[in-house]
């Protein structure tokens, strides 16, 4: 999929941590203030040490006060053991398949395309914690961070590959009357964009188990393919977000609305690879895959 398709400006959480008010989200940067004195330090994240299973929240209980909520809370407690279980066969066939190294491999390469960032240093951290992040931008070397943060998963009836990246820009100075912790507040961030690639399973089963095994068949070469193909597709979201203008984001909240698979949002673009859709929540883009493996 070529990157300018989705440059057209008539075209146009996974990760939760980062909220703070209700304040419109900072998804384009004027191109005046793209570049900065000093450049952007990169950081790096995978949220977990192994793939994850989601799992459909139950919340059918939530109108039946405290009673609904606990039978709630059991259901989701049995469905998230049940998971746990049947993804361990993805993670016995994901042994020695170094994820981490590749996706800082993949981000270096494209954070190094887009000059404007003025990148001076990728890093890469296992610790997605906010005072562990707080430290991380009161070391950096420059004014103003870009973090990416992934998160990867198997949706919940194993029928489909997913990886979640949020990309956000924030300044190392501390905000006028706010603590260090509120540089991390949505509305005091540069820039944020949440991002979703998610790869199908061709032709699935109904049976979670069932998915599992072939996702895992052959040392894991369906799951593999799977997170590489969506680190790709991520990597193609995050040039694309960086590129953004305010005009160009201001159109896209204009486009029609469809339905892909679980996913419903406006429009952005449609090909043969996919389709890319931004969600009403949080303005997440979600690139669905046409295709299955």
């Amino acid at each position: 999929m070529r990157l300018s398709t989705f440059l057209r400006p008539a075209s146009v959480l996974g990760i939760a941590m980062l909220v703070g008010c209700m304040a419109p989200l900072h998804q384009s940067i004027e191109t005046s203030a793209r570049t900065v004195p000093g450049g952007r330090e990169v950081k790096v994240s995978v949220t977990q040490p192994e793939i994850r299973a989601d799992i459909a929240v139950s919340t059918a209980g939530a109108s039946f006060g405290l009673i609904g909520a606990l039978v709630d809370v059991g259901v989701n407690n049995a469905r998230a053991t049940e998971a746990e279980k049947t993804v361990q066969t993805l993670r016995d066939s994901l042994v020695g398949y170094d994820f981490d190294g590749l996706v800082q491999a993949r981000t270096r390469e494209t954070v190094a395309r887009i000059e404007w960032l003025g990148t001076q240093d990728v890093a890469f951290s296992k610790d997605f914690s906010l005072p562990a992040r707080s430290q991380s931008l009161d070391g950096a070397k420059t004014g103003q961070v870009l973090f990416t943060d992934y998160y990867y998963s198997v949706s919940p009836d194993f029928s489909a590959v997913r990886l979640a990246m949020t990309a956000s820009i924030a300044n190392k100075a501390k905000p006028a009357g706010m603590t260090l912790n509120d540089r991390f507040n949505r509305d005091c961030l540069v820039f944020i964009q949440p991002c979703l690639s998610e790869i199908p399973l061709a032709s699935p089963s109904k049976k979670a188990d069932e998915n599992a095994r072939r996702w895992a068949a052959d040392n894991g070469k369906l799951v593999r393919q799977a997170l590489e193909t969506a680190l790709a597709r991520t990597q193609m979201l995050l040039e694309l977000s960086l590129s953004q203008t305010p005009k160009m984001a201001e159109a896209a909240v204009k486009a029609e609305n469809v339905t892909v698979g679980t996913y419903r949002g406006k429009l952005v673009e449609k090909t043969e690879e996919g389709t890319l859709l931004r969600l009403p929540i949080a303005g997440r883009l979600v690139f669905v895959a046409a295709k299955g493996l």
